[in-house]
């Protein structure tokens, strides 16, 4: 049977009235899809090697001609333009994370995303009620305990409303990563969250590096190769 990925609607208003995942209450789609802005990012870096490739080769041809008028050193200026384009493909295709600061379940702590900079962060946008979310956590566990010390954070930002849920969550699952609070669904804002759950990858720069909506057990190794390119 082939498995569908699985995601609920950001404002699903209550748990589902049964384990089963329906069109009503959850998303289906072939496996985990990365969303648009994935996909941009990576057409972004693509075409932005492509451009590179294509500078490269025209300036060893123009710097190998002999001095005096040639009609190759006319596409300097073509070339200088097309360089400045690769500039601006790379800054397009670095987006950076927006910040935040939350508070932390159930120690009443505080996490900020500034505080993370130089590591790591794999931020996950989830909820009670949603069944692919408590699928994610046993992962998540097992991705920070296993890079952790290599530069890892994972960062579980719950968008319940109700504080006592999210705790009683938390008893059962004993999570070891980082669990936020954003019970007025600011950062999820911030973040265009449409989704649960709905990770983000960000880099030791602060970048957003890519963005995965819902999760199922093969979407593991995906996301756990992304993670290392990013650390290695």
């Amino acid at each position: 049977m082939e498995e569908k990925s699985e995601a609920c609607p950001k404002n699903y208003p209550k748990p589902p009235p049964s384990p089963t995942i329906t069109k009503t209450s959850c998303r289906s789609g072939p496996s985990g899809r990365d969303n648009i802005a994935s996909h941009s990012v990576q057409a972004l870096s693509k075409l932005q090697l492509q451009l590179q490739t294509i500078i490269t080769r025209k300036y060893h041809k123009i710097i190998a001609l002999p001095r005096g008028p040639n009609p190759m050193r006319s596409h300097f200026h073509q070339l200088l333009a097309v360089f400045l384009l690769a500039l601006s493909l790379n800054a397009l295709a670095q987006e950076p994370a927006p910040s935040f600061t939350l508070p932390t379940l159930p120690n009443n702590g505080e996490i900020s995303l500034a505080a993370l900079k130089g590591r790591v962060v794999y931020l996950d946008f989830w909820a009670t009620w949603c069944p692919p979310c408590r699928k994610s956590f046993p992962w998540m566990d097992e991705m920070q305990t296993q890079y952790g010390d290599d530069g890892l954070t994972i960062v579980a930002i719950s968008i319940d409303r109700n504080r006592e849920l999210t705790e009683r969550f938390i008893q059962q699952m004993e999570p070891g990563f980082t669990i936020a609070h954003d019970p007025q669904g600011a950062v999820s804002k911030k973040y265009k969250v449409s989704a649960m759950p709905t990770s983000y990858l960000i880099d030791r720069k602060g970048n957003i590096v890519s963005t995965h909506i819902g999760f199922r057990e093969s979407d593991k190794a995906g996301l756990e190769r992304k993670i290392e390119d990013l650390l290695n």
